[in-house]
């Protein structure tokens, strides 16, 4: 932006602090988006954490209401929540025999465990695929 120049009353001089400001908003922005694209790797589970604090919170108030107390109310709504888990994982998850591709690696699924599943690595063109080497896979959260 432009300001008189009193000694000539021409538009000669500009307005810095202005020019810093928006510099200094940009710079902000940029390093507010870094630290949350570094920080994912807390911030996700956190986040999580609260979401199902907000959901289970109501249960256990209908128990605490039952006249069970605070602390086996949250453990049995704790111990349900885990076993869903569980229950919904061994339903619908990997199981032994599925044929996936897990970051451009295909393979047939030969044993899975508590937290991580073993596949046979398969190569070759898309409809023939040959067997090459086992691949152990660490599993991660499904919203991760």
């Amino acid at each position: 932006m432009k300001f008189p120049d009193a000694a000539n009353g021409s538009a000669t001089r500009s307005y810095p602090s202005r020019d810093l400001f928006h510099l200094l908003a940009v710079v902000v922005a940029v390093a507010a988006i870094a630290a949350l694209y570094f920080a994912r790797i807390v911030l996700i589970p956190f986040a999580l954490a609260l979401l199902f604090t907000f959901i289970l919170t109501p249960v256990v108030r209908v128990l605490e209401r039952v006249q069970l107390r605070r602390i086996p109310s949250t453990l049995l709504v704790v111990l349900l929540s885990v076993a869903a888990y569980f229950f919904i994982v061994g339903r619908y998850g990997i199981k032994v025999g599925d044929r996936i591709t897990i970051s451009s690696v295909t393979g047939d699924v030969i044993d899975v465990g508590l937290v991580r599943f073993y596949m046979m690595e398969l190569a070759g063109p898309d409809s023939t695929f040959t067997p090459c080497a086992p691949v152990s896979f660490r599993m991660r959260t499904a919203l991760a």
